[in-house]
């Protein structure tokens, strides 16, 4: 069972080593760069390397791409600025590789084994306007 006061979290059950902690110090803004690469170590500890890696990866794949895309979305002919190029959608297709003619889906375990890189197809749809 715990008690607030004045944004400091007691927990009735504390140990010699345990103390209160300050919520609002905690969830404050880390300005230093100093101070965010000592929080490297612990949120390792919380979240793992790989993981974090995955989370990274699946959001660029998934969500970044696309706001890249967007961001940059049209490109202009110098010459004539009637005539350009449109980018309307973007994905990335799964990985494969050619086995006796035929594609099979990889992985990133299969790609370190094989010493092959993990690489896959983007596909862009575009409109083109001149």
């Amino acid at each position: 069972m715990g008690l607030k006061q004045e944004g400091i979290l007691f927990n009735s059950s504390l140990n010699a080593s345990e103390l209160p902690v300050d919520k609002q110090k905690l969830a404050a803004p880390i300005k230093s760069a100093v101070d965010k690469f000592q929080l490297v170590p612990e949120f390792l500890k919380v979240r793992g390397l790989v993981k974090q890696q995955l989370d990274s990866f699946n959001y660029f794949v998934n969500v970044g791409i696309k706001k890249i895309v967007r961001a940059n979305d049209r490109i202009v002919a110098d010459l004539d600025p009637s005539i350009y190029l449109r980018f309307k959608d973007v994905r990335i297709g799964d990985p494969s590789m050619a086995v006796d003619g035929i594609c099979e889906k990889i992985n990133p375990h299969t790609c370190r084994l094989s010493d092959m890189t993990y690489g896959q197809m983007i596909f862009l749809n575009t409109f083109i306007n001149f």
